[in-house]
This record gives structure tokens, sequence and C-alpha cells, in this order.
């Protein structure tokens, strides 16, 4: 019997690769889609079908087209707009490994925009079926429309995956016991570190401090829960451990300049999840 080819990073990547979709739809958009540096914790995909837009990033203008795909990686401040309609399906999610690095900052994308592949959007138009098939044929057409955007490794690649090894069991600890009352000293128990340690170690190791990677947590969990609009705002305020609705609300406000209810009008409430005729 010929050697078994066997891979472990393989394994170990795919057993510790987390897709996760914050929020997500078809929307029709008119000129009330404005925004001005909007920056997010998540990535956003747009699979534009028809009209066009406008998105000023980095000092670079970048014309939505039909029939294109384009990818906006996290933390990088967005300012979006359309002077008439766009059509498009959206994701705003996160790329996860180890729960630690998102890929599109580990990988930075080479591009941002792209021809959409053959039958993507009569693809991903039965995101609303309700089938566990259909579900993973999307998610499986969305990983393919991602992997071109992601740029090539580097020298540094290997130690940033080490570095995710390292911090993933203070990553599983937030992401189990998430909330805003978390203490250094809790977490630096966790690591077997000093608080004082911890925190410059998580510093010079991410470029961040460990309070705003566990406020951003807090934020795209509780935006996830708003867009799925299955919970009253005081029912996430709980879960997410605020001591009461009225904490929650300054919070989210802070973080992304609406209330709980206002932001779930405003985004979640625009998507339309029609299934649309979608000819190619």
């Amino acid at each position: 019997m010929p050697p078994t080819r066997r891979s472990p990073f393989f394994s170990e990547t795919l057993n510790h690769l987390h897709f996760s979709i914050c929020h997500h739809g078809w929307v029709e958009l008119g000129p009330e889609w404005h925004e001005e540096d909007t920056v997010s914790p998540y990535s956003r995909l747009y699979l534009v079908k028809s009209g066009g837009g406008l998105v000023r990033t980095q000092g670079r203008r970048v014309t939505l087209r039909p029939g294109r795909a384009y990818l906006f990686p996290l933390r990088v401040p967005l300012s979006f707009s359309t002077a008439g309609r766009l059509e498009k399906f959206f994701i705003h999610f996160n790329l996860r490994h180890l729960g630690f690095l998102d890929l599109f900052e580990l990988l930075p994308p080479r591009v941002t925009e792209r021809p959409l592949p053959p039958g993507l959007l009569a693809a991903v138009s039965r995101f609303d079926r309700g089938g566990l098939a259909d579900v993973l044929r999307v998610q499986a057409e969305l990983l393919r429309a991602l992997h071109p955007f992601l740029g090539p490794a580097t020298p540094a690649t290997a130690a940033r995956l080490e570095l995710a090894r390292q911090y993933q069991p203070l990553v599983e600890y937030i992401d189990a016991h998430l909330g805003p009352e978390l203490s250094m000293g809790e977490l630096a128990g966790v690591m077997g570190l000093s608080a004082t340690w911890l925190s410059m170690r998580f510093h010079r190791d991410t470029g961040g401090t460990l309070k705003r990677f566990i406020l951003e947590r807090i934020r795209v969990r509780a935006e996830r829960e708003l867009s799925a609009r299955g919970k009253k705002v005081r029912e996430i305020a709980r879960e997410l451990g605020f001591r009461d609705e009225l904490y929650f609300s300054k919070f989210f406000r802070r973080e992304t300049g609406f209330y709980p209810l206002a932001w779930r009008d405003r985004y979640a409430g625009a998507v339309s999840r029609s299934v649309h005729a979608l000819g190619e």
C-alpha cells in the first residue's frame, strides 16, 4: 500500500476556521443608502445585480457596477452612497482562524473588485429557502466567491498563525463569558499572566487593546442578534451581560452611531427577503 499523504496544517486550519455572517440579504436601495466614514469589525461582500453606487475607501473611489463582486475588509473606513438605484446581495461577515485572526487581516485582499463567477447570483438566491442543503450550498458558493480576494501569504503569516494558537484559550474564554464586565484579572488568570503583562503583551502582538477586542466581539454579537429579529432588546442586553437595557443601548450607540431599535429598522428592516428572478 502506498504511503498516505497527510497535512496537519490542512486539518488544523479547516477544523478551526469559523465563517460567521452578522447580517445579510437581498436589498434594493435608493438615495437613502448613504453613510460617511463607517468602520466595522467585519468585512463586507457585495454582489451587484443591477443599478450602481459609490464607495470611498482609503482615498480611492470604487464604483459599484452590475455583474461585479466587491470586497471591503474589516476596520477600513468606508463611505457609501447611490444617487439612483442599487440592487445587490450582501453579507457582513468574519472569517476567523482559531476565533482570533480574521483571514482578511492575515491575508489582506489583493483586489477590491472582480467579475461575478457564473451562476453565483442564482446560487445565493436560495439563501432563504430554509433547507439545510440550500444553506450549505450558499455557504460553499460564498466561500468560493471570497477565495480570490484573499492576498498572498507573507513571511509573517506563519508567525501570525502561531500567535493565534497562543491566544486560543483567551479567545474561547472571552466568547464563552462575553460581556462588558469581564475583568483584566479574570482574563490574565486564563493565560497565567499578570493583568499588566497581558495588557502589554496583547497590545504588542496585535496593535490593539484587549478591551477594544472584547467590545468589537460584543458589537458583532449584538448586531447578529438584532438582525435575527427574534428577541427583544432587553433580552439581548441581558444575554450579553449588561445590567440593563439603557446601559446596552448607550454602548450600542457609541459603537455604531445608532440605538438598537433604530439600527434594526435601518439595517435589518430594509432587507428584502423575497426571491428575485435572477437571469444571468
